[in-house]
């Protein structure tokens, strides 16, 4: 056989053997996790290892935090490769939580403690705040409210001598100008942003009761219409880290807790919030495996990520399996089959980001025990175009 031949084939071998040894990690004892996959991940090669990633309005990019715990900018090339730079060198310079960004805005925020870490990823204007100087208050959550004034509204938690003392404020933080321009009262509620300065709050009654009303960031407004009564009245709920809303497409997923089951809904309205219809999710449930109701939606709504969970018992270092659905009229109830890919994150500590890239087209990039894996969102309809010729 020709030299230049045996070169080319044990090159080849070596590269498979690679490809194959590197998913191979992230299967580990987890047989459920490999018998379920359906749609495998590319493993991305970075210059540095992040620790969280979130969206942002930057093309082909999202940003990141990375092991130095720093805010960064992340761009993915025409072949996967990531180019990760900090955006300002040593800051925010300690780790925490929520971090996070929007598709449509160039802010980045973190939480440490009490304190509040956000950059503007293009002008690199950097902001740090302690919100409280009460040692029993920290930060449980952060939204975007404003993206046209850099509007954040974070919800501070402060706790008591039981769960019935625990109390929650929401302080709405001023990014330009670096101050807080208003503090609730005691609520107990979610913010679900749907346009500049316009919310679907969530209110936690009694008796796990959900009140949903639109109001402003400010809370100076309670109005009510046809979604915020039958989405009421049906006591749905969504997951407080999760983005289950699609402004685009005027759809959520929520659920519907019960004492004996959990009934999971796609609601959808027009755009004045009439014509509303909630309809159960009945065949999108992957087989062998629940789901979780950390739905994230891609930002221009025609894809959901979720995660596909099994009864663990007390072993709760078993991951779940990512879970994609495909958003278009053609399916029955808008919704498609599951598609199950490798394993990720419990959906509590999961962390993943859509990108519609220029050349790779829609794709999403989970980070997982370090790793960056990428899905493309064309290999999720060749699945279901395979499940539907297989019928």
């Amino acid at each position: 056989m020709d030299k230049n031949k045996i070169i080319i084939i044990v090159f080849i071998s070596v590269l498979l053997n690679c490809y194959n040894t590197a998913i191979s990690l992230y299967f580990s004892k987890d047989s459920h996790i490999m018998k379920n996959v359906e749609i495998f991940p590319q493993v991305l090669s970075s210059n540095q290892k992040l620790a969280y990633i979130s969206n942002i309005n930057i093309e082909n990019s999202f940003v990141g935090l990375n092991y130095k715990s720093e805010f960064c900018l992340c761009k993915v090339d025409n072949e996967g490769n990531v180019d990760v730079s900090p955006i300002v060198s040593g800051f925010p310079g300690e780790s925490g939580r929520n971090f996070g960004s929007e598709n449509n805005s160039s802010l980045i925020w973190m939480s440490s403690g009490r304190a509040l870490f956000t950059i503007d990823v293009k002008d690199k204007k950097k902001n740090e705040i302690l919100l409280s100087v009460n040692g029993d208050q920290g930060i449980l959550a952060v939204k975007l409210v404003d993206v046209a004034n850099n509007l954040l509204i974070v919800t501070i938690d402060e706790a008591g001598w039981g769960i019935d003392d625990m109390k929650f404020y929401h302080y709405l933080f001023n990014f330009n100008e670096n101050k807080i321009e208003y503090k609730s009262d005691n609520v107990c509620g979610l913010n679900c942003p749907i346009s500049d300065n316009k919310i679907l709050y969530c209110e936690y009654l009694d008796s796990n009761k959900t009140h949903w009303y639109f109001t402003d960031a400010k809370r100076t407004v309670k109005i009510e219409n046809e979604l915020t009564k039958k989405i009421s009245e049906k006591n749905i709920a969504v997951c407080n880290i999760s983005k289950s809303i699609s402004v685009i497409k005027n759809t959520m997923l929520g659920v519907i807790d019960l004492e004996d089951r959990v009934i999971f809904n796609k609601i959808n309205w027009n755009d004045s919030f009439e014509d509303v219809d909630i309809s159960p999710i009945i065949t999108q449930f992957p087989e062998e495996l629940g789901i979780s109701n950390n739905f994230q939606f891609s930002y221009d709504g025609n894809w959901v990520k979720t995660n596909g969970t099994i009864d663990r018992g007390d072993d709760l270092t078993y991951p779940d399996n990512i879970v994609f659905y495909s958003v278009d009229k053609i399916y029955p109830n808008g919704i498609s089959l599951p598609v199950v890919g490798g394993p990720t994150a419990t959906d509590k500590k999961s962390s993943d980001v859509f990108i519609n890239h220029t050349e790779l087209g829609p794709i999403h990039i989970n980070l997982y025990k370090g790793t960056l894996l990428l899905y493309k969102m064309k290999d999720v309809i060749q699945v279901l175009k395979d499940k539907v010729l297989k019928k």
